[in-house]
């Protein structure tokens, strides 16, 4: 069983079954749960933390339940929550000798049964609290480690589990809707779908995440001369005034650096920098070379350079621009469309989202020299003045997705390099 219940997931990433529960159990814990309701022990979660408990749109009245707690009242440990425990638990033992190879992670440990309940005219008496930093950390580390969210529903009424696909896809996405009926659970991957539960009477439902294991970060034998280390090595002191938070970065620097962390290990760690030698494949710079070359020599005392590659991968489809327009293209603009958008995609913005619903983001771009117009090259017709004039260059992102903000080319001259396009919100 445990095998088939990985094969379900690995394939469609979510798994339905019945629970071998008598009837009497099932409307017994209905019956608990409605006098945990009268003794005040439901409350509600804070509202960043609704979705992520209770489904897209979720709200409720919900009690996290332990029974091996000594909080845990004597009624509740006596009623039959027990044998829900104990079904929940052992679709993890099932899972657990499976996971790891067909799904890449291991069911190390799994959150407290978490009961809710929708509201019934009673929304008003349960506010929602305020969330404390401490609570937001323990939730965030404990969303990162969810790999498997498992949800019984008890009953009496019938229940609706709606499963959105995470991944973004051009076509319309898939979003199986699966009926539980009282005494079935669903057990599926919390990492490729987000869910909705929705229940068109009143229904009682249990859920717990299985959790991977937790990361460590351990150095070890560090070795070396250590006699230099005289005290703490802090960095500058942090800027006064307003700061600017950076949500999200991309880049295209020379030899294949292309994301912030290769960067870092490069200029920070490695201590290399990205110049080569002429690429062969670029022209052989042997020719053109001589170290003693000067202004009469019609020859190069350099060799070397800053070489971004991949400007002929260019995905013009995806920007909405005809592959004979992007033939003429400034690299310079395929560039700032590209790294633009993940950095966008990034902040939590997506193509999609932007042509349905436009947002007020502005674009700045720091820029310098346009050598692309003095380049040789065929193009014809209306192409030819945006192919390569600056203003263009910030202007081409913010109608490819559909920005209502700023836009604005800056000539930053020899510091462009330095300079980044970044989103005003």
């Amino acid at each position: 069983m445990g095998a088939e219940l990985t094969s379900r997931l690995s394939e469609q990433g979510y798994a339905v079954c019945r629970l071998f529960v008598a009837p009497d159990d099932l409307e017994e814990m209905a019956q608990t749960a409605d006098r945990c309701v009268q003794e005040g022990a439901f409350s509600r979660l804070a509202a960043e933390l609704e979705s992520g408990y209770l489904g897209q749109e979720g709200k409720g009245k919900t009690l996290s339940v332990d029974l091996d707690s000594s909080d845990t009242a004597d009624f509740l440990r006596e009623s039959s929550l027990k044998v829900f425990e104990d079904a929940i638990e052992a679709v993890g033992t099932l899972l657990r000798p499976y996971v790891e190879r067909e799904l890449g992670f291991d069911i190390y440990s799994r959150t407290s049964t978490m009961m809710s309940l929708p509201f019934d005219d009673d929304e008003d008496m349960f506010s929602a609290p305020d969330i404390d930093n401490e609570e937001a950390a323990n939730f965030l580390s404990m969303m990162w480690r969810s790999k498997l969210m498992i949800l019984v529903n008890i009953g009496p009424g019938t229940t609706t589990l709606t499963l959105t696909p995470k991944a973004i896809t051009d076509q319309e996405p898939t979003k199986p809707e699966l009926k539980l009926l009282p005494g079935m659970l669903c057990v599926f991957c919390i990492d490729r779908y987000k869910f909705a539960n929705q229940s068109e009477e009143k229904s009682l439902s249990l859920s717990a995440f299985f959790l991977d294991a937790p990361r460590e970060y351990v150095i070890d034998n560090i070795t070396g001369d250590f006699t230099f280390l005289t005290g703490t090595i802090s960095g500058p002191a942090q800027p006064k005034g307003d700061s600017v938070p950076v949500v999200a970065m991309g880049e295209r620097y020379a030899f294949g650096v292309d994301e912030p962390w290769k960067a870092w290990v490069a200029y920070a760690k490695a201590g290399w920098d990205t110049i080569t030698k002429h690429p062969q494949a670029r022209w052989d710079c042997d020719t053109y070379y001589d170290p003693d070359a000067d202004q009469t020599s019609g020859k190069s005392y350099t060799c070397h350079g800053g070489f971004s590659d991949g400007i002929e991968l260019f995905d013009c489809k995806f920007f909405d621009i005809s592959p004979a327009e992007a033939r003429g293209m400034d690299p310079t603009q395929r560039q700032v469309l590209e790294v633009s958008y993940i950095s966008l995609q990034g902040a939590g913005w997506t193509k999609k989202m932007l042509q349905a619903k436009p947002a007020n983001i502005g674009v700045f771009v720091g820029l310098d020299k346009n050598e692309w117009n003095g380049l040789p090259k065929d193009i014809a017709g209306g192409f030819a003045a945006s192919s390569g004039a600056n203003a263009i260059t910030s202007n081409r992102f913010n109608y490819c997705m559909n920005l209502k903000g700023a836009s604005m080319t800056m000539d930053t001259a020899c510091s462009s390099s330095l300079a980044s396009a970044f989103f005003v919100t």
